[in-house]
């Protein structure tokens, strides 16, 4: 489930959620992970 596989994820709706990241170099370090949650959210939509 994305809810327990993303830590990154805050969940606002069961369909909403919103990344949080302190900076541009968290990003690129989990970039692998968020194109993961993308594709992962599109596939059960």
């Amino acid at each position: 489930m994305l809810k327990e596989d993303y830590k990154f994820l805050q969940w606002k709706e069961n369909d909403r959620a919103v990344a949080t990241f302190k900076n541009l170099d968290e990003i690129e370090r989990h970039s692998s992970l968020i194109k993961e949650a993308v594709a992962r959210w599109v596939e059960v939509t």
